[in-house]
């Protein structure tokens, strides 16, 4: 029995890994964290047909620290043996205007850095570490391709935070024109640099917890979501289940530390 939890799950991308997550029978419990559960409407229907797999949590502000105590309190009532798969889905990126983020070299851009930062960087590393804290990442039975094995070895549990391609430095100078309309479609430089600052919260997690936890991030492609643009080629659910199948390859406290794309291939830092 592997239980798995996903925040920022009533839209978008946390809402796919939702319905990818119960295509996978391994899966026998699944937390969904949002902000606002009143306004999450199919998330909550999906979770009343779901025969008690699905259980919603609340996540006011994942930068907050007494908000993740409290959706701490509140998955270990919904999942008092713990969780086994952590994917730290919640992100933000401000777009005050369609398809023009803020100046990251103004007063305002850098407000908006920040806030962005605290959601995108920080906020995984606190919710993240108020799980381990609480006690609430465990190991989980040891599996096959085929589901559960009978098998009483303990997988190490899993963290896994949503990145992005802009998230690597090394792709962001190979691809930097120096001004076309290319780089514009591309980067978006405030959410590049919050998630620049998760691939350091993910490396350093990783080496420190090396010997506990599985910690990796994964790049889920370009998605047709709000945060996604014109023309992204993937959808909700083909990038979510592609993601899963990724994460269902880590198996190993050395596969720790990894950076990949959505097709499981590594990115540089």
């Amino acid at each position: 029995m592997v239980t798995a939890l996903v925040t920022g799950s009533s839209r978008g991308l946390g809402l796919g890994f939702i319905r990818q997550l119960l295509l996978r029978p391994q899966y026998k419990r699944i937390i969904a964290a949002a902000r606002i559960i009143d306004e999450a409407g199919e998330l909550c229907r999906l979770r009343d047909e779901s025969e008690g797999r699905i259980g919603v949590v609340r996540l006011s502000e994942v930068s907050d620290v007494e908000s993740c105590q409290r959706c701490a309190e509140e998955v270990k009532a919904a999942a008092p043996e713990g969780i086994n798969v952590l994917i730290n889905n919640a992100g933000f990126a401000n777009q005050p205007k369609p398809m023009t983020p803020l100046d990251l070299t103004t007063v305002e851009g850098a407000v908006d850095f920040h806030r962005t930062w605290s959601v995108n960087a920080y906020g995984p590393l606190l919710f993240s570490t108020t799980l381990l804290d609480n006690g609430l990442l465990v190991g989980s039975p040891a599996a096959s391709d085929a589901g559960p094995s009978t098998n009483s070895t303990s997988q190490p549990p899993i963290i896994c935070n949503i990145s992005s391609g802009q998230a690597s430095l090394t792709l962001a100078n190979e691809l930097w024109t120096g001004g076309s309309a290319r780089d514009e479609l591309y980067f978006h430089p405030i959410y590049a640099c919050s998630k620049v600052a998760l691939s350091g919260v993910t490396m350093h997690m990783a080496r420190i917890l090396r010997d506990r936890v599985i910690v990796g991030q994964i790049h889920p492609g370009w998605i047709k979501t709000t945060m996604g643009r014109t023309y992204a080629n993937l959808t909700v659910d083909e990038s979510s289940g592609k993601v899963l199948d990724v994460i269902s390859t880590w198996k190993s406290l050395k596969q720790s530390g990894q950076y990949l794309n959505e097709e499981g291939q590594r990115l540089p830092w």
